[in-house]
């Protein structure tokens, strides 16, 4: 009975096909413009996120990528850090890095790329190596051309640090399954 209701559980678990889902470049609040890539390979999630100095997004200055392994059960999904980095894209942000020391780091440098992963950055804390964080997805098809991926945000009771405090709500902003 345990192995049916396993493989029962098994067979209707969600997941969310691989590929390279794009949200398009948009402001976040006051000041922040950013353009997001994620990558679906296997259980490896990888987002790059890339801001911008313009409304246009022609001028990046800095990219944040992370990784994650995936665990994907129903709408629910597990993620394990394994690295996350900062790139640099302006000899200006990396001197402004610098003078703050960033992450601790005060050697940061156009084109370098530098592993965070698990450090105090201002006032984000990058999750550390291992560290899972909780939370949900909604996979849309829309029709044959069109796929739509939302992921899980924090909120005030629910900030994924924990199972009982897994995410509850989607962003309002998808994905896209890029089409080839």
């Amino acid at each position: 009975m345990t192995l049916f209701i396993w493989l029962f559980n098994f067979a209707f678990a969600a997941s969310v096909p691989e590929g390279i889902y794009e949200r398009p470049c948009m402001m976040f609040g006051d000041e922040d413009v950013l353009s997001s890539e994620l990558v679906i390979q296997g259980n490896i999630w990888t987002t790059t996120h890339t801001a911008f100095e313009d409304t246009a997004c022609e001028m990046p200055y800095l990219i944040f990528q992370t990784r994650y392994k995936a665990l994907t059960q129903k709408n629910d999904v597990d993620l394990t850090a394994i690295a996350f980095s900062y790139t640099v894209l302006t000899d200006e942000v990396a001197e402004a890095l610098n003078f703050i020391e960033y992450c601790g780091f005060h050697d940061w440098q156009k084109g370098i790329t530098k592993t965070v992963t698990g450090l105090q950055c201002a006032d984000f804390t990058v999750p550390a190596l291992g560290e899972i964080i909780y939370s949900i997805f909604e996979y849309n098809e829309i029709g044959a051309i069109n796929s739509e991926l939302y992921l899980g945000v924090p909120s005030v009771f629910r900030d994924g640090k924990a199972p009982e405090a897994r995410h509850d709500q989607t962003d309002i902003w998808p994905y896209y399954l890029k089409r080839h």
